[in-house]
């Protein structure tokens, strides 16, 4: 397809005086060679070389069908699928109420909700049958601006007197819904029947028939299964067209790994795995080349293999390949922990994590905020600034495709119409790939934002079973049942088609049903797909309270963690859900639910969002961080944050830098797993607008200037407390079971304690650690305070105990000092902080410091290329492509005039939006696509130049309305 602009009212002047047609373009398409007329377009021009051609009004209507073109014959339905693109002004929109189709002249009006405005496509099914014949169809369009145009066709239906309404369909389920009609010589249904038969190749079932319709359940067969529906009618046997359904079935085997410590050996077993059609398989081992010491398992083809217990520390993989004679094959993998000190393994089950998560410190990267380019090229050459930074897992929010362009406003990213392509606008398949491979060369590990709630509702799947609804093989995908719960306040609402949604999202996304079996499966073969092509690290589930609360873990949760830990078990899951407080619990592995990770949304609306900086707020924060002491399980994280995509900026919210770093500190130094969203660091957002002003989504997803206020005194704390909590496990360690009754409670070894100051609005707590235990000390008031601590009473775990009269070593990791104390001095322990300061210690037995290695400049793809920021700059314009306006951003080095001009693909000039002098600094310009003259321009390439002191620099943008 092509999109061009064509005047309203057609060429002017014509062509060809005396053949072109007045109002009309005239066109044909080329193929092999040979200019042919367009065989969907029933209007051609005898008189000029049966030219097709188009009459451009507003709004054009297009390709209505079905048509008398011989492309599309008889109509073998008696509900044809009605359609036509309607194509407003560029400058008008289409009145979405106006629309009518009008069938024999039996007129359908209020039908708005057929048009697609991104698509500028009307998909309409008449409600009623229609009978064989010819049809006359019109559709009357208008615009909002009052301008009326309409379109004539017909079309002929020969569909009998019995049709199978129900599309096609693949699905693994035993049975499946068939839906037929009988019609009368009019095209009515057949009322007289009550009885009929539905028709396989192997069978024959006799159905009940009420107003002519079947509505019937029947098993199937594996493979196709070819349905005919058959009645006696007027004394002839009437049958209609065969329709398929095919059944699919899994013949792979499943393999599975049993890990079993064995004295100083390590038995491995696959023979647990198994084959739906009970054949002999095979086996193939093999073993990860990055292990912390080889194995020699690799190539083994026994079912069962033993080795000597590694002694380097760390996760050890191992993968199983099981394989049937008919050479269907399933692989799997499971990993084990040697650990340090210890003769013990530790054996990864469903609910187990990697050191890797255990230790997860998670960078929230939004690709459009992250640098100008907004693109994932852009993004790669930074990655070792988030590795610098003390980050090892990043989170993107989602990269696949979305109508229009991902951009810093609302597209973010989560109205997904293809799961498996990334936008165009971030870039490509490979791109994405490129990015993860390089994030892993720097032992970062990569998680996708993705939304198991809903689709977008151009997605293919919803645009068919909008428009064919419960005939539809996918109307079962989407919700179409009320199914109360708690919906957040967001309202739950239905389309006109009976598609349940969200009311606060709009109908843009259509919520997807994870009850049925084929929705589910298809879902997870999505995910499989990412990790399986792309090898990425885990997913952060959007809106996972809406399929939980709706369906259960055992319909989503479970069934994915199974699948995903099958191929790869060391994937992290996180899923946007109350990960604290009563009834929570149910969702985390360790509960045989489906996450690793869930919000601590009580943390932070009761008492981060809403901090007051007093004693009682203080309070509040212990006992939302302590959560009453209950942890779900060993490996159940609570992800804690200050602000992300959705939520304000904790600078604006605080407004203030220094407030917020007292707050940071302790995120990263309490339970839980830390997260931080792009620019954090440099405190964006700060008096950046009022809530509901239109900046509101630049101050959360704005193209990020490191250059912003909050840099000089916040970048480095972020570094700092990221590497202490990166480089010292009393920081990142998790509550154990240690007493072995199978809870994780109070009454086990405690990970966090509260330490008293004597000084409400300075906080303490200990993180004690054998030998190497943490204390954490902030001051959220904005004057300098001294407290005096007893840590004889702060839990400090070392291996001979804590006594008066030894000496320990205290480490302040924060302040890069080191100091020795005796225990009777710890028990009357001074610490003086500045206004909102911050003191992290390890008291531990030898000296200890943290390494913050060097942190590179985040750059964009042209600085890379070698433009230094001291030189004049044109940056790439974003979002790109746009649709209606672009933002243009340019850097001036010194005291200079500067113009910028707009010119379209043939050089000729658009708009000067500047030419005037600037001062020395970063500057912004907005193009609202229209020239000089305010005449919206129309869909194409165009450059913008910057020309400054002998300085000339284009850029390539793309309009696409």
């Amino acid at each position: 397809s092509k999109t061009v602009r064509l005047r309203v009212g057609g060429p002017n002047p014509l062509p060809v005086p005396g053949k072109s047609i007045p109002g009309a373009y005239q066109y044909k398409v080329n193929e092999d060679g040979n200019w042919l007329a367009d065989p969907l377009n029933p209007r051609q021009n005898p008189a000029d070389n049966n030219n097709s051609y188009l009459f451009i009004r507003n709004p054009t209507i297009h390709y209505l069908f079905p048509n008398s073109t011989p492309a599309f014959g008889a109509v073998r339905s008696r509900f044809p699928a009605i359609s036509a693109y309607i194509f407003p002004a560029l400058s008008d929109a289409v009145d979405t109420a106006a629309i009518v189709v009008k069938i024999d002249g039996q007129e359908f009006s209020n039908i708005g909700s057929s048009y697609d405005p991104v698509a500028k496509k009307l998909s309409f099914t008449p409600p009623v049958p229609l009978g064989d014949g010819e049809h006359e169809l019109i559709l009357i369009a208008q615009s909002v601006s009052g301008s009326l145009n309409s379109d004539t066709t017909s079309f002929t239906i020969e569909a009998g007197v019995t049709q199978i309404l129900s599309l096609p369909a693949e699905t693994r389920k035993l049975s499946w819904r068939i839906q037929g009609a009988f019609f009368d010589a009019n095209g009515g249904f057949d009322t007289t029947l009550t009885a009929a038969q539905i028709i396989r190749a192997d069978s024959t079932w006799t159905v009940s028939v009420s107003d002519g319709r079947v509505d019937t359940t029947i098993s199937l067969l594996e493979g196709e299964n070819a349905f005919q529906i058959q009645a006696e009618i007027n004394g002839q046997t009437e049958t209609s067209e065969p329709v398929v359904f095919t059944r699919l079935v899994n013949h792979s085997p499943f393999a599975t790994i049993e890990i079993v410590q064995n004295g100083s050996l390590v038995d491995l077993s696959g023979a647990g795995s198994s084959d739906p059609d009970s054949q002999l398989l095979t086996y193939l081992w093999r073993e990860d080349a990055d292990n912390p010491e080889p194995l020699g398992i690799s190539g083994q083809t026994s079912a069962d293999v033993s080795i000597f217990r590694p002694t380097a520390p760390g996760d050890y993989f191992v993968e199983l390949r099981a394989i049937d004679p008919d050479n269907n094959i399933d692989s799997t993998r499971a990993f084990f922990t040697v650990i340090t000190d210890s003769l013990e393994v530790d054996v990864a089950g469903f609910a187990d994590n990697p050191e890797w998560v255990k230790n997860g410190r998670i960078y929230l990267l939004f690709f459009k905020a992250f640098t100008p380019e907004g693109t994932i090229q852009a993004a790669i050459s930074n990655l070792d600034y988030i590795k610098a930074m003390g980050f090892n897992i990043i989170w993107t929010l989602p990269v696949m495709d979305v109508p229009g362009s991902i951009d810093n406003q609302t597209n973010i990213g989560y109205n997904i119409i293809d799961f498996f392509n990334v936008d165009p606008s971030l870039g490509t398949n490979a791109d994405f790939q490129e990015f993860i491979d390089a994030a892993h060369q720097r032992d970062i590990k990569v998680i996708l934002d993705i939304t198991p709630n809903h689709t977008g509702r151009n997605h293919p799947f919803a645009v068919e079973a909008r428009f064919n609804r419960n005939l539809s093989p996918f109307w079962n995908y989407y919700q179409t049942v009320n199914i109360p719960h708690n919906t957040n306040d967001l309202g739950l609402c239905q389309t006109p088609e009976g598609i349940y949604y969200y009311c606060a999202f709009s109908d843009d996304l259509l919520n997807y049903n994870w009850g049925d079996l084929d929705a589910r499966e298809y879902m997870i073969d999505v995910y499989k797909h990412w990790v399986g092509n792309f090898d990425i690290d885990g997913f952060r589930f959007d809106i996972y309270w809406g399929p939980h609360r709706k369906y259960g873990e055992d319909k989503m949760g479970i069934p994915v963690r199974e699948a995903l830990k099958h191929i790869k078990p060391d994937i992290l899951l996180l899923g946007e859900d109350d990960g604290t407080g009563v009834g929570t619990e149910v969702i985390y592995a360790d509960r045989n639910g489906g996450l690793d990770v869930a919000y601590d949304a009580k943390l932070y609306f009761n008492a981060i969002r809403s901090f007051s900086f007093n004693a009682n707020a203080v309070n509040t924060l212990h006992n939302e961080l302590a959560n009453d002491g209950f942890y779900p399980g060993e490996n159940s994280y609570f992800l804690r944050f200050m602000e992300n995509q959705d939520e304000d900026r904790i600078s604006y919210v605080y407004d203030s830098f220094i407030k917020t770093k007292p707050m940071a500190t302790v995120l990263f130094t309490a339970p839980g797993m830390p997260q931080m969203l792009n620019g954090q660091e440099v405190g964006f957002g700060k008096d950046m607008g009022n809530p509901g002003e239109p900046d509101l989504n630049d101050r959360r997803r704005g193209v990020i200037d490191w250059s912003f206020g909050g840099k000089d005194l916040l970048q480095r704390h972020y570094q700092r407390i990221a590497q202490i909590r990166a480089q010292f496990p009393a920081f990142s360690q998790h509550k154990r079971d240690t007493n072995g009754d199978g809870q994780v409670t109070n009454a086990d070894v405690t990970d966090f304690k509260r330490v008293t100051t004597g000084n409400g609005i300075v906080y303490a707590f200990s993180r004690p650690f054998l030998d190497e235990n943490g204390l954490t000390v902030v001051n959220f008031s904005g004057s300098s305070q001294t407290v005096t601590m007893n840590l004889a009473n702060a839990g400090l775990n070392f291996a001979v105990g804590f006594n008066p009269g030894d000496t320990y070593w205290v480490n302040n990791l924060y302040a890069d000092t080191s100091f020795q104390k005796t225990g009777s001095e710890l028990e009357n322990f001074s610490v003086t902080l500045d206004g909102y300061g911050s003191a992290v210690f390890v008291i531990s037995t030898t000296q200890k410091s943290v390494e913050i290695p060097p942190l590179p400049t985040i750059v964009g793809i042209d600085r890379i290329n070698g433009v230094s920021p001291n030189h004049f700059q044109l940056r790439q314009n974003y979002p790109n492509p746009f649709n209606p306006a672009t933002t243009i951003e340019f850097q001036v080095p010194v005291q200079a005039r500067v113009k910028i001009t707009i010119f379209n693909l043939l050089g000729q000039q658009i708009s000067v939006l500047a030419d005037k002098n600037y001062a020395p600094g970063e500057h912004r310009l907005i193009w609202d696509a229209r020239s000089d003259t305010g005449i919206p321009v129309a869909s194409g390439f165009y450059f913008v130049q910057m020309k400054a002191k002998g300085f000339v620099q284009f850029r390539r943008m793309l309009l696409v309305r």
